[in-house]
């Protein structure tokens, strides 16, 4: 399903003349609306791994979106913030996210509100990951087993 809306997506860009990756979506918002940030942080906000966050980092460095500045009060890490074109693609895109937010919130609605549901398995998730959980079961069926 994931795979599916970034492909539509893709297709909405490409139809409006635009060049630009879904994966780079969260990662520019961040930057656009809260200024330069470091990876750290940008993986924090994002709830993504520091793994992610810097391999769509050398993309958007590879595409021009984005530059890397050292941190003047951390000289461990590096602040990211848009260049001058990653700014104007940001505001290409905006009326085009306007309008698939409004799309999402209807899809949403239509499937008797989806992400509701995705929210409690995200916080059943944390709770207890798909691995414990079938940790637990096969623990408990081996001993079935063996009695």
């Amino acid at each position: 399903m994931s795979e599916r809306i970034d492909e539509d997506c893709a297709r909405i860009y490409a139809d409006c003349g635009v060049r630009f990756e879904q994966r780079w979506l969260g990662f520019l918002s961040q930057l656009a609306w809260e200024g330069p940030q470091s990876v750290g942080t940008l993986a924090a906000s994002l709830g993504i791994s520091h793994a992610s966050v810097s391999e769509t980092r050398k993309s958007l460095q590879k595409a021009g979106l984005i530059v890397a500045k050292a941190n003047a009060e951390d000289g461990r890490s590096a602040l990211l913030r848009l260049t001058p074109a990653g700014k104007r693609l940001f505001a290409r895109i905006t009326p085009i996210l306007e309008l698939l937010r409004a799309v999402s919130i209807d899809l949403n609605d239509e499937a008797g509100q989806a992400l509701v549901a995705l929210e409690r398995l995200d916080r059943a998730l944390n709770r207890s990951s798909l691995y414990e959980r079938y940790q637990i079961l096969s623990s408990s069926t081996r001993m079935e087993r063996s009695t």
